[in-house]
């Protein structure tokens, strides 16, 4: 990982937090202050494990639970504070900091960032406890960091896949279409509903030398309504009509198949993602209020336990229109500038 990537992705996720988000992503760690040096080598051998081979991020000074960025001060060492949870691996042997980077995100303030290759995995670290046994591999877990089991050890030596980082782009956009309880085509009476169509540009920035799968039968997508989360299905991607000239695949580059995205290089990617909602799960006049909305993308990588997620911000630029008795357009939304 690059300087500017570390810092678009700490900025990212900093301005989400700031936005009132809850962080959400299995490589990418926030703490408001510098983590206690006794403790935090158990946390971070954990998450390296289970990352074994994707870069995780450390960010320094951002309070989560209060959505706002900590003023750190001089008293401590990023160098000292590091070789001292350092000291917690067995063998010396910790996830290697590639990294250590101060990083501007808003109205002067900073935070301090360090990328960590966890190609190493798996890692050990020393029981400082002085109960049980003297030495763990631990791993994260979905509630915190237990210990490793002999499935996980096999998966952190086997073959390693890279989850490459995933950023939007600014002509993603959010439609809303509400539809009458009767069809004006047949006349035929129908539960009233919403419909809502995603369009999701995001760039895949993948420069390891070797291919990664997005299988969209696992891809999850969900849209924060005002509150209400309701899952968006993933359309499978267009094929071009019969006897269209198509241009040569490129030997790198993503290619958009049936059964997900394959990815043999950098490139952009295109996401649709569709939902019907009942009026009784979400009005009419619920969405017209709608200022903004969320979308929450996760992608899993094939052979890897690390999927890459996103989130996107999307506010409105085009208030509901009129319609008629049987639809109306209510609302376009385009990505929120981070």
């Amino acid at each position: 990982m690059d300087r500017i990537i570390l810092e678009s992705r700490v900025m990212q996720a900093v301005e989400h937090v700031l936005g009132g988000g809850k962080h959400e992503d299995d490589v990418v760690e926030l703490k408001a202050d510098w983590p206690d040096v006794k403790s935090f080598p158990r946390r971070l051998a954990g998450a390296a494990n289970r990352a074994a081979g994707t870069e995780i991020i450390l960010i320094v000074g951002i309070d989560e639970d209060n959505h706002r960025v900590v003023e750190l001060g001089d008293d401590i060492d990023p160098e000292t504070w590091w070789s001292q949870v350092r000291s917690g691996f067995d063998e010396l042997e910790a996830p290697d900091p590639t990294i250590h980077k101060i990083v501007h995100v808003r109205d002067g303030q900073t935070v301090v960032a360090f990328a960590f290759r966890t190609d190493g995995a798996p890692y050990v670290v020393k029981n400082l406890t002085g109960k049980g046994p003297e030495r763990e591999v631990p791993i994260r877990t979905a509630t915190g960091t237990g210990w490793a089991h002999r499935s996980d050890l096999i998966r952190m030596l086997a073959r390693r896949v890279h989850t490459p980082n995933v950023v939007p782009l600014a002509d993603s956009h959010l439609n809303f279409t509400w539809y009458a309880e009767k069809n004006p085509a047949d006349g035929k009476r129908r539960d009233e509903y919403t419909s809502v169509y995603a369009s999701l540009f995001v760039f895949v920035e993948h420069l390891a030398s070797d291919f990664v799968m997005f299988p969209q039968h696992a891809m999850t997508v969900s849209l924060d309504a005002g509150g209400r989360i309701i899952p968006l299905k993933v359309r499978p991607p267009h094929r071009p009509m019969k006897g269209a000239q198509v241009p040569p695949a490129s030997l790198h580059g993503i290619e958009a198949r049936d059964d997900g995205l394959l990815v043999t290089g950098p490139g952009r990617a295109h996401i649709e993602c569709i939902a019907s909602i009942p009026a009784a799960v979400v009005s009419r006049e619920d969405i017209e209020q709608l200022e903004g909305a969320v979308v929450n993308l996760a992608l899993p990588v094939t052979g890897s336990d690390v999927p890459a997620r996103l989130t996107l911000s999307f506010r409105r630029v085009k208030p509901a229109d009129a319609g008629d008795a049987f639809h109306a357009t209510l609302g376009n939304f385009v990505l929120t500038p981070s």
